[in-house]
């Protein structure tokens, strides 16, 4: 399954890679508007699980081999 994923991306450019964030943050804001209870949550709880979240990519991307 990976391996179709990687080279399904690999047609992809800057402009979809782009709008595709884009398309996330718009969706998180509708999530956000439905369930309003998510803004009650800690903004150091917030902090802690994007660097939690964020930890490994970054890991894998500035590792050298």
């Amino acid at each position: 399954m990976m391996d179709r994923l990687s080279k399904m991306t690999q047609n992809m450019d800057i402009w979809d890679i782009a709008l595709t964030k884009l398309a996330v943050f718009f969706f998180t804001i509708v999530i956000v508007k439905l369930f309003v209870q998510l803004l009650d949550i800690s903004y150091l709880m917030l902090v802690l699980l994007t660097a939690a979240a964020a930890a490994r990519p970054l890991w894998r991307f500035f590792a050298k081999k």
